[in-house]
């Protein structure tokens, strides 16, 4: 991609499309140690869950909401993080970290990022999800393939009601819906999008929204 300023560079994204979850379906071509996690008992439960029906409104449903507080930049460019995090569900007590951060050259300038994420699920979460993905106390490399087993399974119905409850909030009764037919490697795609009956934007993408170009100066 060229550009008139020699000062910018782009960062060029390669997508290429496929099947959510196609791993359950068929987990040919995966790693040996993948294989043996992907047992077909494990499969079935997998894709029982991906593909079944939810309907969220009768669905009884903790809320929990997770904040992160990013530390990055020192005056000196010492690179030091410092993470707050605190998880809340319903009539659930918090719990949360910190580190105290001492710089004898004083601070100058810090930049901080904070992230909210915002998870429902049917029940309590699992100690092992809390490790992994609010914590980071511990990798998926840390769990037996039981707990990875059951740790997948968690994760991917909370994606799903997750994802539900985002169309819910974002798509509205009497959006348009349109369907766009791609070709890639000779096999035919179909891509549903919707668009807001009222700005005619699209709210609702699978596929093409996910597709970003970042442009450094």
């Amino acid at each position: 991609m060229y550009s008139e300023n020699k000062y910018s560079s782009y960062d060029s994204l390669w997508v290429y499309p496929g099947f959510l979850h196609s791993e359950f379906y068929d987990p040919r071509g995966l790693s040996d140690k993948i294989r043996e996690l992907l047992s077909k008992d494990f499969r079935m439960k997998a894709v029982d869950i991906a593909s079944k029906e939810l309907n969220i409104d009768t669905m009884q449903l903790l809320y929990y909401s997770y904040h992160q507080i990013d530390t990055v930049w020192t005056a000196n460019k010492d690179t030091i993080k410092k993470t707050i995090s605190r998880i809340v569900g319903a009539g659930q007590s918090g719990f949360g970290g910190g580190a105290v951060i001492v710089n004898g050259n004083g601070v100058e300038e810090i930049s901080w990022r904070k992230t909210f994420i915002d998870i429902w699920s049917p029940n309590i979460l699992s100690q092992n999800y809390i490790d992994v993905y609010i914590t980071n106390k511990k990798s998926p490399d840390d769990l037996s393939i039981e707990e990875a087993r059951e740790l997948i399974l968690e994760d991917l119905l909370l994606q799903r009601i997750v994802l539900q409850m985002k169309f819910n909030e974002q798509v509205k009764i009497g959006d348009k819906v349109f369907l766009i037919k791609f070709k890639h490697k000779e096999k035919i795609y179909n891509n549903l999008i919707i668009c807001s009956s009222e700005t005619n934007k699209v709210v609702w993408d699978y596929f093409f929204k996910k597709i970003t170009l970042k442009v450094y100066k």
